[in-house]
Order: structure tokens, then sequence, then C-alpha cells
């Protein structure tokens, strides 16, 4: 299979150990760089035409939760604020053109300085045992109904999938039967077009992948495993749907990408193991990313603005410098 690759570099004005979390996310061809401190987001927002927006993410009120996780499906954006560990989690939706009356979580527009509330919000207690918090999102269902999950692990070790719906309605826990190390933890999961959800586990040294029915939320089959060892970034993992050619027909996928190292492998499942179908050498001390709708497009997250020629060599001539991240 010949795939081309596209590359471009996403430049952050601070050093990536600071005390912001910078993430990256692409929908429809937009890509979002969200960068997370405490009580405070920056969302900067690139659509395929090259327009730039910048909204800043703010957990207000009398307790001022800090912000857990920002995620961007084509249902909207969803703001997850709480005090980790075992504390409820809070999932404010953000749907345009639509406002409620909460001010305790807002986007304030960088340029006009506009308000907008979200138009829907939840708080939840995750988990009835003791419990810590690993990595929150939503994702749109097939008809586009938005839900919200969070990944939490038990005291025994034991990782939980725990969905729920913003309009209310019972709290889902869905157990997937894996003892997680302790250490770096981080999920990611997309609902495809064929009713299955993909959900993927990243732990110090291993991905673990579950296909799940939206219906039920049962898993199909165990999780399957992959090896990754020393130099894998779980930060990095992400899973999408791609399009993958199969004998004579393309057909949806899902693919896992990740880092381990200077390099970003892009993995689909092929029966019960998974095939490397794409890979790219990126820049020292750079955190990479694939878009996830295509195939394939790569983005650096890079420690300076000053050292753009630096990176631009060595991610070659292609690479081209669209965005600034950071406070």
């Amino acid at each position: 299979m010949r795939s081309t690759l596209t590359v471009a570099l996403v430049l952050s004005a601070a050093a990536l150990g600071s005390a912001a979390d910078a993430t990256l996310e692409t929908l429809g061809g937009t890509l979002y760089a969200t960068s997370i401190d405490g009580t405070r987001a920056v969302d900067r927002v690139r659509t395929a035409d090259g327009r730039e927006r910048t909204v800043e993410v703010l957990s207000q009120g009398a307790n001022e939760l800090p912000i857990q996780g920002v995620s961007h499906s084509r249902a909207g954006l969803v703001v997850h604020t709480g005090l980790g560990g075992a504390a409820p989690l809070t999932s404010a939706l953000f749907r345009p053109g639509a406002q409620g009356g909460s001010t305790v979580t807002v986007l304030r527009d960088a340029a006009t300085g506009e308000l907008t509330r979200p138009s829907s919000l939840r708080t939840v207690v995750l988990d009835l045992a003791e419990f810590v918090l690993l990595d929150a999102g939503h994702f749109a269902m097939p008809d586009g109904t938005p839900r919200a999950w969070a990944l939490v692990r038990r005291a025994s070790g034991e990782l939980v999938l725990v969905d729920y719906d913003f309009a209310g309605g019972p709290v889902r826990r869905t157990t997937l039967g894996l003892i997680a190390p302790i250490g770096s933890n981080k999920g990611s999961v997309v609902a495809g077009p064929e009713g299955h959800l993909s959900v993927v586990v990243a732990s110090a040294m291993k991905v673990t992948f579950y296909d799940m029915l939206i219906s039920s939320f049962a898993p199909i089959g165990p999780g399957r495993t992959l090896e990754l060892g020393e130099g894998f970034r779980p930060e990095s993992t992400r899973v999408g749907i791609i399009a993958i050619l199969i004998g004579l027909m393309t057909r949806p996928a899902p693919a896992i990408s990740y880092q381990v190292g200077d390099e970003l492998r892009v993995d689909v499942l092929d029966g019960n193991t998974f095939r490397t179908v794409a890979r790219q050498a990126i820049p020292p001390d750079a955190s990479g990313f694939m878009d996830p709708e295509g195939l394939f497009q790569f983005f650096y997250l890079l420690p300076y603005i000053e050292q753009e020629n630096l990176y631009r060599g060595a991610a070659g001539l292609g690479a081209e410098a669209i965005m600034t991240v950071g406070h």
C-alpha cells in the first residue's frame, strides 16, 4: 500500500515541559491546538481554508474547578472540569447557536471578548468504588448525539470506561478487563459508522484496543494489546477511522496513531494483530500527531518558536509552520 504523507509544523512559544498541557485534534479539516493551565485553557482553531480563531476557555464561579480536558467532535466542544482523582466530573457542552444559563464554564472570543455559555451541563460521580480519573472526552454517536466518556482506574488497578448523556439518564460503567500499571495512562474513543465504538487505552509501554457495540457498550471479545516498550509516549495515542484498501474495496477501519521516540506510526487492526501502514520520522523533542480522518497528515508540536528553521529542515521541505501555541 502506498500513501502520501503531508507534514505540517505547529509551533509552541513555550517549552513543552511548562505548566501548560498542550494537545492537538483535527475534525473535518480543522485543526484544534489546545493548551490547558489550571482553570484556564486556550483553544486555537485553524480551518482548512486557513482562517484562524482563538477562544479562551474559563472555569469560573465559586469553586473554579481545574480543567481536566477539552474535546471536539462534529457534535460540538466539551469542557471537562473537576478536582481530579475520585472527585465528580462536570462536562459542559457547547453547540453552535445554542446557549443555556450556566456560567460555571464559558468560552470567550479572544478577538471580540464575546462570551458563550454552554448549551448543557452535567456533573456525574464517575464510579461507585475508589478510583482515579485518567482521561475524559466525548464522541458523536452515529446520529450526531454527543456522549461524554471518562476512563478511570479503580484501586484494584481495573480500568473502567464511564459514559453518559448530557441530557440526563443513567451513567454507564463498562469494565474493560484490563489491570493497568500505575503510571501514565491515556484513552481515546471514536464512534464508527457501523455502530461500533473503538476504544484505545495507553499505558506505560503498551496500547490496548477494544472493539465495542455502541448499543450495549459490550466489548466484542478481549482487548488486543500492542507491546511498544521503551520510548513509547502514552499521551500521543489516538484512535480514528481511516479508509483502508482491502482487496478492491475501500473500507473504513479503526487506526491507532502513536509516537515511539522520534517516530510516528499508524497501525490498523488486521485480524487479531496490528499492521503498520504508515510511519514518519519527526524532529527531536517534538510531539507528533496524526490526523485521524485521512491517509495521512502529520502535525508536530515543537518546543520553541525560535527553532522553526531547524525543525523545518528536520521535517522536510514540505513542512509548513501554521500556528503558535502557548500562553
